[in-house]
């Protein structure tokens, strides 16, 4: 009768490598993914201070219009009553749902600083 050595087989190391490497691969997708997004959410933070902090400055309403069918929004500040695009920038797909009392999906800010439209954003 043969003995048996102790320690693991090939076809074993091979299978525990295998799985090592699935678990590996699965688990360091999610991260980069969450940095992406949320480089979107801090864009878009940025872009919103921006906007509200033009509106103060410059003294006239600035217009942050959400685009849903291409995943984008906008940023226009208005003056002598005619627009002009400040910015446009895309979001990559990231909006997911968008929450607004308003009939269209934008974030007005008066010369004073302040919105009348109630906004949430999920990315």
């Amino acid at each position: 009768m043969r003995k048996r050595r102790a320690g693991f087989t090939l076809l074993e190391v091979l299978i525990v490598l295998a799985v090592f490497v699935i678990i590996a691969g699965g688990v360091s997708y999610f991260p980069a993914e969450r940095r992406r997004v949320t480089a979107a959410a801090l864009m878009l933070q940025t872009d919103m201070r921006y906007a509200q902090r033009l509106a103060l400055t410059e003294g006239n309403r600035v217009d942050v219009t959400f685009n849903m069918a291409d995943k984008s929004y906008r940023i226009d500040a208005y003056k002598d009553g005619k627009s002009a695009k400040i910015k446009s920038e895309s979001l990559d797909g990231y909006i997911v749902t968008l929450y607004t009392n308003a009939s269209n999906a934008c974030v007005g800010y008066t010369a004073r600083g302040t919105t009348g439209s109630s906004c949430t954003i999920n990315l």
